[in-house]
């Protein structure tokens, strides 16, 4: 039974010394195949291109949504009116939606788009013009006192006042020439006395006589006085004030009636804006509130300044555009676009950069990319262009003349950094580069590349096996280490053949 173990435990030693070496020298095979095999030039193995000096006319490309420029909010203008004589007013302004445009429609200017429940504002117009109607009728009666204000004192002044002076003139006059009358019959009176033919008596009633009519003339003398100097002018004073009375009234009255005729228009004016019309053309959208759970439609009870729609105006177009950081110091106000609308996909209409915002958006948890926002206003909208359509913008920046370029397959990132394999003799060279501006076709070398060069396109930087250490970038156009030891190496080994 030993025996037996020890030849089993030696056969299978054996096949294991047996597996090791057929391991062994299939490695090695493999190792002089792939030392000794011609190996093949770069260009038998794989697609090449030239490094090469080109103009370059680079679009830096943005994604957006439409918006109109011009987006007018329409509120809900109704103003509160107290009802006046206690019949109440109209609680802020308030009012019910009767029928509603259709969200969504392309309105004219001065189609409708709402019209409110106006009945209370109907009835207040009603009142209101009865109000007009006796501030009216109080303005006339107002213009008339003071019309007669004014002819009473006219009166006064032209007729009364100068018939009474020429009244009290004829008396003094008439006066004076009793008195003169008086005068000679008193003498002749006394000369008949003298003469023996009246008595005492009849002197006596004549000189009598002739104080009274003295008396008459003084006292009609005084009342002219008094009625020129103080009656007069106190009448036309008294006369004066009720002019100035009536002038009072009839600008309280007047007032009165322009504020009820104001008050009057302004109810007009209420119904009027109980019919909501479009201000210019546009396409009409709800002013909804999903948080504050407020829905337009009919029957909904309306306040004042209560948002009711949006309408943007379609011959103002814009599209917001998305920046990347990436790209955004290169974009700059009045650079030409191209923008087409992923709903419009065979019309393509022209534009320009308006603005740059300064401040990245916030970041979204889902990218950590920082945007920034552009708007660019489009110059030729088309018919069926609307607000929230997805667009994409092709920004023209300036012309990169005489730069070097190669095709974008020539770029491979290599551990975040863009790196380019160069055809070195019979091998590559993995060369690190800088890049600048981008477009379709090609993308601009700013250094790590010379003119001339050939580059490998599609690289995969996981199936290159390089020798050499990576070269770091360079300034395009200068020569590196790399290449002076490899030009060195290329002149020892022509000189060795030689």
């Amino acid at each position: 039974m030993q025996k037996q173990r020890r030849s089993r435990r030696l056969r299978r030693v054996m096949s294991l010394l047996l597996i090791m070496i057929a391991f062994i020298a299939a490695a090695g095979l493999w190792w002089c195949r792939a030392r000794f095999a011609v190996r093949k030039a770069p260009a038998e193995q794989y697609a090449l291109t030239d490094v090469r000096r080109a103009d370059l006319f680079p679009r830096i490309r943005a994604s957006g949504r439409i918006q109109s420029s011009k987006r007018t909010i329409i509120e809900c203008q109704l103003e509160r009116f107290d009802g006046g004589h206690g019949q109440g007013g109209i609680s802020g302004g308030a009012s019910v939606i009767l029928k509603l445009v259709p969200e969504g429609t392309r309105v004219k200017k001065g189609d409708v788009l709402a019209v409110l429940d106006s009945s209370d504002y109907v009835e207040m117009v009603r009142v209101q013009e009865m109000n007009v109607e006796q501030a009216r009728a109080g303005k006339l009666q107002a213009e008339l006192d003071h019309e007669i204000a004014r002819l009473a004192l006219d009166e006064f002044r032209e007729g009364t006042m100068k018939e009474t002076i020429e009244d009290f003139r004829q008396r003094i006059i008439l006066g004076r020439a009793d008195v003169e009358r008086a005068g000679d019959r008193l003498r002749w009176t006394h000369s008949m006395k003298d003469k023996g033919y009246v008595s005492a008596g009849t002197v006596k009633t004549d000189e009598f006589t002739l104080a009274q009519i003295n008396a008459a003339l003084e006292q009609d003398q005084g009342a002219l006085e008094v009625f020129q100097k103080y009656t007069g002018p106190r009448t036309i004073r008294e006369l004066e004030g009720d002019i100035l009375g009536t002038q009072a009234n009839l600008d309280y009255e007047t007032l009165r009636l322009q504020q009820q005729m104001d008050r009057l228009a302004k109810l007009r004016k209420q119904v009027e804006l109980c019919t909501i019309r479009a201000p210019h053309d546009g396409y009409v959208i709800y002013a909804n509130d999903a948080r504050r759970e407020i829905f337009i439609e009919e029957g909904m009870p309306v306040r004042q300044s209560q948002k009711l729609f949006y309408l943007p105006d379609l011959a103002s177009m814009e599209v917001l555009a998305l920046l990347s950081e990436s790209v955004v110091a290169n974009v700059r106000a009045g650079m030409p676009a191209v923008v087409t609308v992923e709903g419009l996909p065979d019309r393509t209409m022209h534009g320009r950069v308006t603005k740059v915002a300064q401040f990245a958006l916030p970041p979204n948890w889902r990218v950590d990319s920082h945007y920034f926002e552009g708007i660019v206003t489009i110059d030729d909208p088309v018919a069926k262009l609307m607000p929230g359509m997805t667009a994409q913008v092709e920004v023209e920046t300036p012309a990169r003349e005489d730069v070097l370029a190669v095709p974008p397959e020539a770029v491979a990132s290599d551990d975040g950094r863009d790196v380019c394999f160069v055809v070195h003799g019979d091998s590559l060279e993995r060369r690190e580069v800088k890049l600048g501006q981008v477009t379709e076709d090609l993308t601009e070398v700013t250094s790590g590349l010379r003119e001339g060069e050939q580059v490998v396109l599609n690289p995969d930087p996981d199936e290159f096996e390089l020798a050499a250490t990576p070269t770091p970038a360079t300034p395009a156009g200068s020569t590196t280490a790399l290449d002076a030891a490899s030009t060195a190496t290329a002149a020892g080994e022509v000189a060795s053949s030689h």
